[in-house]
């Protein structure tokens, strides 16, 4: 209900029993406080012993008190990922991908983040020197990782221009600043890329299938991941006319395909 009232994240704590909802202003909060009393009324009428309150904290850096938490997590067997301030080294064989964590997330906690790594790893290792198209990158995260695996070029679309912006930032903390570029859509062509990912939840990529399906038109191989693997199916029949799919995989209950044209 906290998430249909307006919440973009919710805190749990003393095990549940307390959540807390972070907004930019009093106005923001007291406007999800009131939706969600108005919501918990409609499901629990009455009495339901669940109390809201709306604090203002001066000194809480609600923006970014989320990083304390991240660590190194290993993305591939041979590529980790790990917040800019943090020392610890790569494991033996292993090469450290840094992010300058903002607004935006995209630090590799995810499986199917894992699930597109490993897949993009081994395309780029297989036929290095492709040209990738990462569709929603997000932070740019997969586009380092074909780039450190042999990717010639990366080039990164999303709506979201905070997440454009981080992708920048990081592809120069990595180096990689001369070889990914990332963009908000129409700003780039998807023209003449080899290899397209998209890492994007179920609708989302169900909705812009025949967009996604154009871009990867000259594409060698399309990969698909961010949707749970009860609608792999449904994900196959959508790009069905030009693809097929040649390989899958799992991670919990997420799945990603990998598709060839036809």
């Amino acid at each position: 209900m906290l998430f249909d009232a307006g919440a973009g994240g919710i805190e749990e704590q003393e095990n549940g029993r307390k959540l807390v909802v972070y907004a930019a202003s009093r106005e923001d909060a007291q406007g999800i406080a009131d939706r969600a009393r108005e919501l918990l009324c409609e499901v629990a009428p009455g009495p339901n012993g669940i109390a809201l309150s709306v604090e203002v904290d001066e000194s809480s850096d609600w923006a970014s008190a989320w990083t304390q938490h991240l660590r190194q997590i290993a993305l591939t067997p041979s590529l980790v990922i790990q917040p800019m301030w943090d020392e610890a080294p790569a494991p033996a064989g292993s090469q450290r991908i840094l992010f300058d964590p903002k607004l935006s997330f995209g630090d590799g906690a995810h499986a199917t983040t894992r699930l597109a790594s490993r897949a993009l790893e081994r395309a780029c290792r297989a036929e290095p020197g492709r040209r990738v198209f990462d569709f929603g990158s997000g932070t740019g995260v997969l586009s380092f990782v074909a780039l450190l695996s042999g990717a010639s070029s990366a080039l990164g679309v999303d709506i979201d221009p905070v997440s454009v912006e981080a992708a920048r930032r990081n592809a120069t903390l990595n180096g990689l600043g001369e070889r990914a570029s990332f963009a908000l859509p129409g700003a780039a062509s998807a023209a003449g890329f080899e290899l397209v990912v998209a890492n994007l939840e179920a609708p989302t990529l169900l909705a812009l299938a025949p967009e996604i399906a154009r871009s990867a038109a000259a594409a060698q191989r399309l990969i698909l991941t961010g949707f749970l693997a009860d609608r792999g199916p449904e994900m196959s029949a959508a790009f069905a006319s030009a693809f097929r799919v040649a390989h899958a995989d799992q991670e919990e209950d997420w799945a990603l395909l990998e598709l060839v044209l036809r």
